[in-house]
């Protein structure tokens, strides 16, 4: 399964000089806020009043109240935190239900980040230059970091790092204790997001399609990878793996070594602020009306051990065949049956226990020859099927 397969147009408005992630319009809409919450590799979104067939439920009102929630973060799949812009509200989320809006930032212009790199610490950024952070309790009261500044994103990989990017192109790092003075990195340029899995990679995108990388001690430069339009938020669970949304509710994905081209997953063009992927298995994004979940199987890597690459026809019992399938990502065991073919002869099916399982050769099942054998996972409920790289067996005389 393509990783390429995997996560509207901006609507935006000024407030108080700054360009905000809130479309007036769409409050006449609705006075109700969503949450989304995905599974890569993402197919394409059906309307938001409705599941679909790919795997998206239907969605579930959670800020009947405020509206419009600016970001979403998942650092696992039982804990996420959202934020809201009209009334600095958070909500969390505990793998079951949302909990109620609660106003930690009230007159802090709307709350426009947050980042969770765990369930005990999180921190959210607001439109004039504060920042806040949560210990597992309770949030602290609003810390000006920024002045005369949007502070747009935040990302957390863990409570002695974080990074924060604004509205004109400058970064600020967090140590535990205190927040930089801003660097720029992306001149006259609007960053949206940033995403950093460790406080040696980070990824940042910005209103005209560029995404920046830091490596731990420098930024890149500007990189277009999304001709012309916004790109509204990204994340990244590794260095090897990030996802990012624009505008006109397109994804991208990136791999370690460079970015898909824009893959269109909301056929309404709705527009998705926020994206959070907490693993490259699940994702959490925002919009403003519904919530919605969806869990595809995880892919597969199956490979097969000979003990023996040349068996003397007669003998082949001395042969073991092995078998190992892996997850792609760490969390749950594949599990099921394997088949061992030659070509269209099925040599043996091997039972899984945990994860592994071996087999004999049938004396005389194969002629003097050379073959290649492929083992194939068939998959389950839970994993995606896949075959192994084929592998020489020599049979003499």
């Amino acid at each position: 399964m393509s990783k390429a397969d995997e996560l509207g147009r901006r609507l935006t408005v000024c407030k108080s000089g700054a360009i905000r992630l809130f479309a007036a319009a769409l409050l006449m809409l609705a006075a109700t806020s969503a949450i989304f919450a995905a599974g890569l590799p993402l197919q394409a979104a059906a309307s938001p009043a409705a599941g679909n067939a790919s795997g998206w439920s239907q969605g579930r009102l959670i800020d009947p109240l405020r509206g419009g929630p600016t970001s979403v973060s998942c650092p696992t799949a039982s804990f996420c935190a959202a934020v809201d812009i009209n009334g600095g509200n958070v909500l969390t989320y505990d793998g079951r239900s949302w909990s109620k809006p609660v106003s930690i930032d009230l007159g802090g212009d709307g709350l426009t980040s947050v980042s969770c790199p765990t369930a005990s610490f999180c921190a959210a950024v607001d439109g004039i230059g504060n920042a806040l952070t949560y210990r597992g309790s309770e949030w602290s009261k609003p810390v000006r970091i920024e002045a005369g500044k949007e502070l747009t994103s935040v990302s957390c990989p863990r409570a002695s790092f974080c990074a924060a990017v604004d509205d004109k192109g400058h970064v600020l790092t967090y140590d535990g204790r205190s927040w930089s003075k801003p660097v720029r990195i992306d001149a006259g340029n609007y960053l949206y997001s940033i995403s950093c899995p460790t406080a040696r990679f980070c990824a940042a995108v910005d209103g005209i399609g560029h995404v920046l990388t830091y490596d731990g001690n420098s930024w890149s430069s500007p990189d277009e990878i999304d001709a012309e339009k916004a790109l509204n938020s990204v994340s990244c669970p590794t260095a090897r793996f990030c996802a990012a949304v624009d505008t006109y509710g397109h994804v991208l994905t990136y791999d370690g070594n460079s970015w898909s081209s824009p893959d269109s997953i909301d056929a309404s063009g709705g527009w998705l602020p926020s994206v959070s992927c907490p693993t490259a298995s699940f994702c959490a994004a925002v919009d403003t009306s519904d919530a919605f979940t969806y869990s595809p199987p995880p892919t597969s890597k199956t490979a097969l051990k000979l003990s023996n690459a040349r068996v003397t026809y007669g003998d082949e019992g001395v042969e073991q065949l092995s078998v190992t399938v892996s997850p792609e990502f760490t969390g749950s065991t594949p599990y099921g049956s394997i088949t061992i073919k030659e070509s269209t002869t099925t040599l043996c099916v091997i039972t899984l226990s945990s994860t592994k399982g071996s087999c004999k050769l049938s004396a005389r099942k194969l002629n003097a020859a050379t073959y290649s054998l492929v083992a194939t996972y068939g998959g389950s409920t839970d994993f995606d099927a896949s075959a192994s790289a084929k592998q020489t067996l020599t049979v003499v005389k």
